[in-house]
């Protein structure tokens, strides 16, 4: 179980300097994209579709650092006041329902990438298949799963925090 719990680190140390890359990019393509349409007059075409795929990206692997950091939505108040082993319990069950959710995700996220055909046109001369949006699915998917291999672990450390704190 350790090397899972480190694999699982390991994924969401490269995810967050992703997602942080991201961040950075999209508010550098915002700021430049209001620039040019409101100072120069110019408005470009290619900043807002970019921008929604990048926010697509930012949004569904995102999930993947909350699910990790158990910032998912769970009703705390009624668990914590449960014994620990009650708890535990049904921490586990919820990681065990969680995980067929997202093995759901995964199979039907990788299905729409496989059938999407769709061309985004960002400019005239550029334009990008909508998989590349359609895509952050199953990879935010894979991601979750291997947190959620994790889960024992991470209640486990999730249980000892409340005891002391």
């Amino acid at each position: 179980m350790k090397i899972i719990l480190t694999i699982s680190d390991r994924v969401n140390w490269v995810v967050l300097r992703i997602l942080g890359l991201f961040v950075v990019a999209l508010f550098a393509l915002n700021v430049y994209a209001v620039f040019f349409r409101y100072v120069l007059n110019n408005p470009l075409p290619w900043p807002v579709p970019v921008s929604r795929i990048l926010l697509v990206w930012i949004a569904l692997v995102g999930i993947s650092i909350g699910l990790k950091e158990g910032q998912h939505v769970a009703v705390e108040a009624f668990v914590n006041i449960l014994p620990p082993k009650v708890d535990r319990a049904i921490r586990l069950f919820g990681g065990i329902v969680i995980g067929l959710w997202i093995i759901v995700v995964i199979w039907q996220g990788w299905l729409a990438t496989a059938r999407a055909d769709q061309i985004m046109m960002i400019t005239a001369n550029f334009q990008v298949s909508f998989k590349w949006r359609l895509m952050a699915i199953p990879v935010s998917g894979v991601i979750q799963f291997i947190h959620i291999l994790a889960w024992p672990t991470i209640v486990d450390q999730a249980i000892e925090k409340r005891k002391r704190g």
